[in-house]
């Protein structure tokens, strides 16, 4: 009688040890693939952040790539004026002959900034530094005779225009407002007179 109950007894503690061992296995498996669900969510997380952060680049690039194109076809709408109205004062200059004494360059429209131009040589060196709107000027026929084309012109333009806006406007107004708060602060620095007009520095009369 005591053998068969020692042998249902360790029967019975086989069946629970393989359901234990079982179970283990299942929870070791378990734990397994949510360690790796883990990091793939965590990878694909950091690939949604960084989608996020260069969608939020290219937008803002965008945003002021579109900013820097309007400014500056509105610069060359102004340059248009401008160089319309030169022209204007120059034949007029030139048709008066009380106004022969005028030159151009004393009645010249302001603002005096650099304008904005249509075509530029590709040439280096000095001939780099040719540029202008006139399709009829006398350096494009020649370059045109040449061999060369307008599109060619154009494009050599439309390389250098952006950086001659922001060298001639973005640049020169930031140093502008610096130079601006270093005045302010040099003229504040000088100055010695009290709240009631007296100069500190003056003699006492």
């Amino acid at each position: 009688m005591s053998e068969v109950s020692f042998k249902a007894s360790s029967e019975l503690n086989d069946q629970v040890d393989q359901e234990s061992k079982k179970r283990k296995e299942e929870q070791e498996r378990d734990i397994k693939a949510a360690q790796v669900a883990l990091e793939k969510a965590r990878e694909a997380a950091r690939i949604a952040n960084k989608a996020k952060r260069d969608a939020a680049k290219t937008l803002a690039k965008e945003k002021n790539r579109g900013q820097l194109d309007q400014e500056i076809a509105i610069w060359r709408k102004i340059t248009a004026v401008i160089e319309s109205a030169n022209n204007e004062i120059a034949d007029i200059i030139s048709s008066e002959n009380d106004l022969k004494s005028i030159t151009l360059k004393k009645v010249k429209i302001k603002p005096d900034y650099g304008l904005a131009y249509t075509y530029q040589h590709p040439g280096r060196g000095k001939q780099s530094l040719i540029k202008g709107n006139d399709e009829n000027a006398d350096w494009i026929k020649e370059y045109t005779k040449g061999g060369g084309s307008i599109a060619e012109l154009i494009e050599q333009a439309n390389k250098t225009i952006e950086k001659a806006f922001i060298a001639n406007f973005k640049r020169k107004k930031r140093s502008d407002s610096k130079d601006s708060g270093t005045k302010t602060k040099s003229n504040k620095s000088k100055s010695t007179t009290t709240s009631s007009g007296i100069d500190k520095n003056s003699p006492v009369t």
